[in-house]
């Protein structure tokens, strides 16, 4: 990403309240910043397959995202996984245990933003 784009994001999320709350967030993060909500990993799939770039992605730890990860992750996209669960190495760079606040979902895409 150069310095004249802004960033762009995509959130996959099924809870539309929690959605919302972490696009709100990435805003006061990165106030240019351009979030894209996904309800299911399928319609994640079809956004991919229509946009050019995707810088920072927030996704939930699932083994069928593993594809979808990996495609991100050939397209050196910053990865934010959240789960309720201990990390994993294979799941990605940034890992966001659930619950989480939003101090700590800017934690995760300032860590991200490193790797």
């Amino acid at each position: 990403m150069s310095l004249d784009q802004h960033p762009i994001y995509l959130v996959v999320q099924d809870s539309i309240v929690v959605a919302d709350d972490i696009a709100e967030t990435i805003r006061e993060f990165s106030e240019n910043a351009e979030v894209t909500l996904c309800r299911s990993l399928e319609e994640a799939r079809d956004v991919l397959a229509r946009i050019s770039r995707v810088d920072f992605a927030v996704l939930p730890r699932l083994s069928d995202a593993e594809e979808l990860m990996r495609q991100l992750a050939q397209s050196r996209t910053r990865i934010i996984v959240t789960s309720d669960g201990a990390p994993d190495a294979e799941v990605g760079p940034v890992f966001l245990p659930l619950p989480f606040t939003g101090d700590m979902l800017k934690d995760a895409i300032r860590r991200a933003g490193q790797s």
